[in-house]
């Protein structure tokens, strides 16, 4: 063991151990401050990490959209089906119960041409109806379906325009304002039905010739 100095210079009377020694040095060190806080990162990794988080925040909201979007779809889908069963279920107990070629078949073909049309997308399906109800409607004599036939041919009009078949379109329009401009008490042509299918014959126009 080596004696430590006193210090006034003398030597203590109890010899001071090197461990001894060691153990005051290191008491007379300053504290060693642990700090809580975060320590600051280096800038290109803090954006890489930020850009981490972002990328999976983002993976996790376009995973819960599109897992509400699939449901919409399929309760849509779901709700569609169920509409186009009752139509179709309606269709066979009028037939049944009026025979095919009666005005309330008529009536219920035409809602499952507008279904195809505007809903399914399906536009030969929706035409099909159409011209069934029609065929229905112009073999009745009652002059009380008139209208009814011209509705007919205006939605028989508007597939046959979307479907690039114009001259056909054009054809139906004109035969439903003939019958609108006939009917009685005289219809003005601010009236919707007169309105619609004159607008329907100008769009047929332009799109049968692009360059007008």
């Amino acid at each position: 063991e080596m004696p430590a100095l006193h210090e006034k210079g003398t030597i203590p009377a109890t010899p001071i151990s090197f461990p001894t020694l060691q153990r005051k040095a290191m008491n007379n060190r300053p504290a060693l401050i642990i700090s809580l806080e975060p320590k600051e990162m280096d800038p290109a990794c803090h954006e890489s990490v930020t850009e981490l988080s972002r990328s999976s925040d983002k993976s996790a909201s376009e995973t819960s959209k599109c897992s509400g979007t699939l449901q919409s779809i399929e309760d849509g889908s779901s709700l569609l089906s169920t509409e186009l069963n009752r139509f179709q279920a309606e269709l066979k107990i009028r037939i049944a119960s009026y025979g095919e070629d009666h005005p309330k078949v008529a009536e219920t073909m035409n809602v499952l041409g507008l279904y195809y049309h505007h809903m399914a997308k399906d536009y030969s399906t929706a035409l099909f109806y159409h011209q069934r109800a029609l065929h229905v409607l112009t073999s009745w004599e009652s002059g009380c379906l008139v209208e009814d036939i011209a509705v007919t041919l205006t939605d028989i009009g508007n597939i046959q325009d979307l479907t690039g078949d114009h001259e056909g379109a054009l054809k139906s329009f004109s035969e439903a304002l003939q019958i609108f401009e006939n009917v009685e008490p005289k219809l003005d042509e601010r009236d919707p039905r007169m309105f619609s299918i004159l607008r329907c014959m100008d769009r047929v126009s332009r799109n049968s010739n692009p360059r007008r």
